[in-house]
């Protein structure tokens, strides 16, 4: 049925289906059903909400900001109608800006076809004003944010992922490198939002983005620690922590050279929570649990 749908460009249909699944974002953190139109407000729509770390909650703790997210299996479910499932996930320039002989250059045609007509009955239904996702490389939100940039209702990345090291770094110079193999593709939005000046250079050394398109705004998501911690101290009853943010091991298997330092590493660790108790040793990985099988395997 879904398919008969957009094959018959009902987009009508299709827009009551989808304003049904959306999501208002309240100040507290919880969902409840989206709310009918209302211009009282800037209303954003939030992309892939899942991958977002707390940015449109902080976003919805502004008075004078509605933020109303899309659930990813709806985003992802319309995207491969017209995207082959099998193409593997590494290949993001494939997706983002496809050669015209890879098979994915006449899905983008299409989709982006699709959403040109659809898109319009969907924001006249839901009064959006403009978008957000969370990062300016994911294949699921970049077709849906630069058609909605073209048609009036600005596309802005509010990019998770922040830079450390410096202009010379390995860490700056590795993941330019990555950005200027994708030749083809150029940020077609509104504005990218980063964490730090460092973000914007990045993407600027590797061609994806004009240095006007960037704004440093800092993290949205730290304003209510921020705002915690500037309150009077309490007195906390709990033990003191140590934690261990292991950063760099993602979804592999860890080499020869690199395991017996990531074991040691660890041991160093829990042996401090075996020798002291009064101390919480909390080891923390980033990434979703899928990344840490292996190592966690091999452990």
């Amino acid at each position: 049925v879904f398919f008969i749908l957009i094959k018959g460009q009902f987009y009508w249909v299709l827009a009551l289906i989808y304003r049904k699944f959306l999501r208002k974002v309240q100040p507290d953190g919880s969902r409840i059903p989206c709310p009918d139109k209302s211009r009282s407000r800037l209303k954003v729509l939030a992309l892939s909400p899942s991958e977002f770390r707390n940015d449109p909650l902080a976003l919805a703790q502004n008075e004078d900001v509605c933020v109303i997210e899309l659930p990813d299996v709806w985003l992802s479910r319309l995207m491969f109608q017209f995207y082959s499932t099998e193409v593997p996930r590494q290949f993001i320039k494939r997706y983002l800006e496809p050669d015209e002989s890879d098979e994915c250059f006449k899905a983008k045609r299409n989709f982006r076809k699709f959403l040109t007509g659809f898109l319009p009955v969907f924001y006249r239904m839901t009064d959006i004003d403009c978008v957000i996702s969370h990062h300016i490389l994911y294949i699921a939100d970049n077709d849906w944010g630069e058609i909605s940039d073209s048609l009036g209702h600005p596309y802005f990345v509010i990019h998770r992922e922040g830079v450390s090291g410096d202009r010379d770094s390995y860490e700056f110079e590795r993941f330019a490198k990555f950005l200027r193999e994708m030749k083809n593709f150029h940020f077609k939005g509104s504005r990218f939002l980063t964490q730090n000046d460092l973000v914007g250079e990045l993407f600027t050394a590797g061609g994806i983005i004009n240095p006007e398109q960037a704004t440093t705004v800092g993290t949205l998501r730290m304003d209510s620690f921020l705002r915690a911690i500037s309150e009077e101290p309490k007195e906390l009853k709990i033990r003191n922590r140590l934690v261990f943010f292991p950063f760099t091991v993602g979804g592999i298997t860890l080499e020869a050279d690199t395991y017996p330092t990531f074991c040691k590493t660890l041991e160093i660790f829990a042996n401090v929570a075996r020798k002291r108790p009064d101390i919480e040793v909390i080891i923390k990985p980033k990434g979703p649990e899928r990344w840490f099988r292996p190592w966690k395997k091999d452990a």
